[in-house]
């Protein structure tokens, strides 16, 4: 058999096992589904998450669930209690299928659950007076209703001050968060174990943070969005982690790690972040952005992209290193090939970023 032939077979031997399992994931989740209707008393709990917005568009997403048994973190909770919690967090009973209505600024928007859950409803536009933060309202519809309770939430959506002189979008594992995102042994390790009290950013990044989403309107003039390739299990864990720590509030664009019909994990983390990166741009299509990530991942591949892709919007980038040499070099090379100049800083302090960032007007 050629080397062509093998690779050929290998490649239908694999997508014919992802489909399977795939398949297998979906045709369970759907037995457990009608078993929880029948013998179960369905209550959804609507987990909206902070959408965002802005001429360009609007976003208002979440996902119904049915009790997820997770509360809020304590100081003094034990290496076993957070464990309890991550798993909970994991042991999702998702209610696919729900129908929906979104209200936003005196409109309209039906939406239904996907398999898993989630719900995301797309506006032309910002409803006219939204500016910072502002709500939308979500609730149970129809004949679901009925069935699923008369659940209803609020869903916050942030607008950006016409203002705003330029966004922040910032990775959070490695970037925000030590987490070890390179290693996943280290990864599982420290994101079971701890909770939102027990982990800490790095070292002046809530204040460097403070500082660039700060304007003249005031301390959140400039917004700031959190991209992460983290599944969406973990949003709670982030909404209180950014609290207790004092991050600017902002939305918190993450990723479901299901399973689809091609691959294990759906999309990829490049993707995944262009996609978002894109999605953000096309919301506030006049902004600049300065992109804050690490060397760890692809972030200096990704916005390599987002430079090339969207001439004139990158007003700076910030990654901070995580001390491997080889890794500096090929970043060093990446950045050093652009044709439309940006300034860019790769390194492990935050206070010489921020140094930087002052030198070149972007915070006082």
């Amino acid at each position: 058999m050629t080397e062509t032939a093998e690779r050929s077979l290998t490649d239908r031997v694999k997508r014919g096992l992802h489909l399977g399992v795939a398949r297998a994931e979906r045709a369970y989740d759907r037995v457990a589904h009608r078993l929880r209707r029948r013998f179960d008393r369905y209550e959804a709990e609507l987990h909206p998450y902070r959408g965002f917005g802005g001429p360009g568009g609007a976003v208002v997403w979440g996902r119904v669930m049915n009790d997820t048994g997770v509360s809020e973190a304590l100081e003094t909770d034990t290496t076993w209690d957070n464990v309890k919690a991550m798993a909970r967090r994991f042991n999702t009973r998702e209610i696919p299928h729900v129908a929906l209505d979104v209200e936003a600024g005196g409109e309209h928007y039906p939406a239904q659950t996907d398999e898993e859950g989630y719900f995301r409803v797309d506006l032309p536009a910002a409803p006219a007076g939204w500016e910072g933060w502002s709500t939308a309202r979500v609730e149970v519809a129809g004949p679901d209703r009925v069935e699923y309770g008369e659940a209803s939430a609020e869903a916050p959506v942030m607008v950006p001050s016409p203002a705003a002189r330029f966004g922040i979008v910032s990775d959070i594992d490695d970037t925000v968060l030590p987490s070890g995102a390179t290693r996943l042994v280290d990864l599982i390790r420290t994101t079971v174990t701890n909770n939102a009290h027990t982990r800490a950013p790095f070292e002046g990044v809530a204040t460097f943070y403070a500082a660039l989403t700060a304007g003249e309107a005031g301390p959140a003039t400039n917004p700031i969005y959190y991209v992460s390739s983290s599944p969406w299990n973990l949003y709670d864990f982030l909404l209180e982690f950014m609290d207790v720590h004092g991050l600017p509030k902002g939305p918190i664009l993450l990723r479901d790690l299901g399973l689809d019909n091609n691959r294990f994990i759906k999309g990829s983390h490049r993707r995944h972040k262009l996609t978002q990166l894109e999605t953000v741009f096309l919301t506030v299509p006049d902004l600049p952005f300065v992109l804050v990530g690490d060397s760890g991942q692809r972030d200096p591949e990704i916005y390599a992209e987002a430079v090339r892709t969207y001439p004139g919007r990158i007003r700076a980038i910030y990654l901070r290193d995580l001390g491997v040499p080889a890794r500096r070099q090929e970043v060093e090379t990446i950045f050093g090939s652009f044709g439309e100049p940006v300034p860019m800083l790769h390194t492990s302090d935050t206070a010489v970023a921020a140094h930087h960032a002052a030198e070149m007007g972007l915070i006082g």
